[in-house]
């Protein structure tokens, strides 16, 4: 098994656990939490200076990823206080909005993580090239998510 697909599937497992312990609206949160994260990333006047510290093309990706996971847990703390939903009593229904909301947020972590580190020589699998390394694969993540969101969020 090629180690892009090794690690999909280590993170849709890590991905299922914490949304099994912290629940749909936490779940939700981190969805929601891409969003403005990335267009907070992606027009932050300063990013430039402060990527610039790193003297290795390492040390850069490294800062401009700590740079995008603290927008991002200041940007899930403030969603999260205005999402609440709850799983269904339905064991099946349960497993199942776990699994969609398990998979859109393990896609959103490899297509953030190929455009914002750019780790793109580990992705080797033909399939896996074509869904997290192509130029418009983080909108259609970002879009399915959207669409992916009126399965889990029925009332």
């Amino acid at each position: 098994m090629p180690f892009d697909l090794i690690g999909f599937v280590v993170v849709l497992i890590l991905v299922i656990g914490v949304v099994m312990y912290s629940g749909k609206s936490a779940g939700i949160s981190i969805i929601f939490s891409f969003f403005p994260t990335y267009l907070l990333h992606t027009t932050l006047p300063w990013r430039d200076l402060v990527i610039g510290y790193g003297r290795s093309p390492i040390e850069k990706v490294l800062i401009d990823t700590i740079l995008f996971v603290l927008i991002f847990l200041i940007t899930y703390i403030i969603v999260r206080k205005g999402i609440s939903v709850v799983f269904p009593w339905t064991p099946i229904q349960k497993a199942f909005e776990i699994a969609v909301i398990a998979v859109m947020i393990s896609g959103l972590i490899f297509s953030f993580t190929v455009k914002i580190a750019g780790v793109t020589s580990y992705i080797t699998t033909p399939i896996m090239i074509s869904v997290f390394n192509s130029t418009n694969s983080l909108f259609f993540w970002l879009a399915g998510c959207i669409l992916a969101l009126t399965l889990v969020l029925k009332r």
